[in-house]
């Protein structure tokens, strides 16, 4: 998808990343319907909270992505975006409450050992994501 209007291609991605969001929690909670529904809401609540941040990073990535027109081409970023993802060395972050390992290809969210995050997501207390599904917004952003 091409597009030269920034506001408009923001509200596409942040609705595209909300929709690849709420699918990533119906895979891991698809048989906890209770618990996907409610980490589907923190979801909902953090993106929404988040909504200056998020116009920010976007427009800092578009300008790099985008070309001297000001036009988005989606495909092209999300699959350049995604062979960077895999060249980036293993970093740490600090995220809120989580810590992130973020390269090669992956993001690792490292969630702090209590009950409620047992209570979702087991024992492991980490969920990991790849350039295969940094890949998945694409079609997102198509539709």
């Amino acid at each position: 998808m091409r597009t030269e209007d920034i506001n408009k291609f923001k509200g596409q991605m942040k609705s595209a990343l909300q929709q690849w969001g709420n699918g990533k929690i119906d895979k891991l909670l698809g048989n906890k319907p209770q618990m996907a529904a409610f980490v589907k809401n923190g979801l909902n609540n953090i993106m929404a909270r988040m909504d200056a941040k998020l116009n920010k990073y976007i427009d800092g990535f578009v300008l790099f992505a985008g070309n001297e027109k000001g036009e988005i081409d989606t495909d092209t970023m999300v699959d350049m975006a995604a062979e960077m993802f895999k060249e980036m060395d293993v970093a740490k972050y600090e995220f809120e409450m989580l810590d992130v390992l973020v390269g090669d290809g992956k993001v690792v969210l490292h969630f702090p050992q209590n009950f409620m995050i047992d209570m979702l997501f087991g024992s492991s207390g980490k969920i990991t994501l790849t350039t295969d599904d940094l890949l998945e917004l694409k079609e997102m952003l198509n539709n």
